[in-house]
């Protein structure tokens, strides 16, 4: 499996600064019109935001827990590549009193995944941190029912993936009027047909996208979810679970899924510091994919691939609208199970997120999302 540490870019704080002389030197009309907010998303771990502009600057805050005060502010400038990465160039950062997390240094370089309007999927600011940042649009409710997919993007420490007794995908619904979450379907990867029995998330009062339900915390928007389970503990993310949802739609065919995409593979079965990489993500129309890394420069890529088949499994909409199972294969081979969207919000985008074993131990989580180009 792709076991090369996601390294820190070697750009110069004076090119960085060149960079934002640009944006604040530029004609009187320029500097007259103040930029606008194109895309704002907020997820866990504690709380994550980020603001995306108008000018290509951005603004990520962090807190220790979803009510403390922000610990980290981190500024900069993004760039939507051809390749589909979202790159985000650090500019200045600001550490709070008493934050748990570092700040970057100036010149550093994060990514993400971005549909706009829809869902963001960041990666770590610290290249040293491993946990997948998941996002919705921040500061909305939901106005009408949702009915969604989910899939487990973090476990708490120790979670084995093999236990067909523990879920790791599978429905998620919202009612807006009792203000209550639910899990109808709830599937292993050992068994990822079987229905495990439906499980209550709990209810509370959603405010500006946010509400606290008794075990943790969930992130609401029109077209998805994002709840964290667990303790909300600073600086300690062992006894945390993260569930990503987003809405249910039927899957015309496995041919609906031929592309090129961009994605972001988590493989918990690596060395610390680089289990996460930034990769491109090719499908046929017969339900075959192939990943390769991109290297550090988020252009090209590299040796090596990890495959993925879907053509061998129960088809599409199984075991419920909107879901592909299939296996991920490099030295070894582990099952996984993706959610599908061929037309995130209206956007054309093709988006899939995905949970399995890890293909070289499968007691360890795997994850990937891709987003078509």
């Amino acid at each position: 499996m792709f076991n090369r540490k996601f390294k820190r870019l070697a750009t110069p704080i004076t090119a960085t600064a060149i960079l934002f002389g640009i944006v604040a030197c530029g004609s009187n009309d320029s500097a007259s019109t103040a930029p606008t907010t194109v895309g704002a998303y907020s997820g866990p771990g504690s709380k994550w935001d980020i603001s995306l502009l108008s000018n290509n600057s951005f603004s990520v805050t962090h807190r220790d827990t979803a009510t403390d005060p922000v610990d980290m502010t981190v500024t900069g400038t993004y760039t939507r590549q051809a390749n589909g990465i979202v790159k985000l160039t650090v500019g200045a950062a600001v550490d709070g009193a008493g934050g748990a997390l570092s700040s970057p240094a100036n010149g550093d370089v994060a990514w993400a995944l971005d549909v706009p309007g829809y869902a963001f999927m960041l990666r770590p600011m610290d290249a040293t941190n491993d946990q997948l940042i998941p996002m919705v649009v921040s500061g909305e409710c939901p106005t009408t029912n949702l009915n969604g997919n989910w899939v487990t993007v973090k476990t708490n420490a120790g979670t084995d993936a093999t236990n067909a007794g523990r879920d790791f995908f599978g429905t998620f619904q919202f009612d807006t009027a009792t203000q209550t979450g639910n899990l109808p379907g709830r599937y292993s990867l050992a068994n990822p047909t079987s229905n495990q029995g439906s499980n209550s998330l709990g209810s509370g009062t959603c405010s500006d996208g946010i509400m606290s339900i008794s075990d943790g915390i969930m992130y609401l928007a029109t077209n998805g979810a994002i709840v964290r389970t667990g303790t909300d503990t600073p600086a300690d993310s062992t006894d945390d679970n993260f569930i990503f949802a987003f809405g249910q739609k039927s899957i015309p065919g496995l041919a609906s899924l031929e592309g090129t995409y961009a994605g972001m593979l988590f493989d918990d079965n690596n060395a610390s510091g680089s289990k996460i990489n930034p990769v491109k993500m090719v499908c046929d129309n017969a339900g075959a994919c192939t990943a390769t890394q991109f290297d550090t420069d988020l252009e090209n890529t590299l040796p090596g691939s990890v495959a993925f088949n879907f053509s061998g499994g129960a088809g599409v909409d199984q075991p419920a609208t909107g879901w592909i199972n299939g296996t991920v294969s490099d030295t070894g081979t582990g099952n996984i199970s993706c959610m599908v969207d061929i037309d995130a919000a209206g956007t054309g985008k093709k988006i899939a997120s995905c949970a399995g074993q890890s293909p070289d131990d499968n007691t360890k989580l795997f994850n990937v999302m891709f987003v078509s180009i």
